[in-house]
């Protein structure tokens, strides 16, 4: 059993591109990428930390290759407890729906301090075999990012 994590920024303005054209076009791409991780690498469980923007998506994305393959797994590695607190009702419902229907969601903590979501996404990179993350993140945890991992920019 591999497992995949998905590594991106935090993000609102994501919301504007995700109901455009282009962001038709990333999600498709998306999908189109997840299903060969998941066959190509043989990767049967997906661990997010549903952050909004491509995180929440993928995670998303994930439970829809959940209809076709019983044996994907989602799970859910939320940096602290309260991580939604702020947002807005519209994310909250996106967020729980996903943390609720996964195959497994934890707090990496239960309380926010500074530095925590950094330390769960170091240890999201430290067990997966494929890591799948955006520029800016890759650049962020570069100095984390053992060789033998299969690293998959988006």
């Amino acid at each position: 059993m591999k497992t995949c994590c998905i590594i991106a920024e935090h993000s609102r303005a994501w919301q504007q591109f995700e109901n455009s054209y282009e962001g038709d076009i990333f999600t498709d791409k998306l999908e189109g990428l997840l299903y060969e991780i998941a066959e190509k690498h043989q990767v049967t469980t997906f661990v997010t930390s549903i952050s909004l923007g491509i995180e929440i998506l993928a995670a998303e994305l994930v439970k829809k290759l959940q209809q076709n393959n019983n044996s994907i797994r989602l799970e859910c590695a939320i940096p602290y407890e309260n991580q939604a607190e702020f947002w807005t009702e519209t994310e909250r419902i996106r967020y729980f729906a996903v943390a609720t229907t996964s195959n497994r969601a934890f707090f990496f903590t239960q309380r926010y301090y500074p530095g925590c979501v950094e330390a769960c996404y170091k240890e999201m990179i430290e067990k997966a075999d494929v890591v799948v993350i955006t520029e800016g993140m890759a650049k962020k945890f570069a100095d984390v990012m053992p060789e033998g991992k299969v690293y998959i920019n988006i």
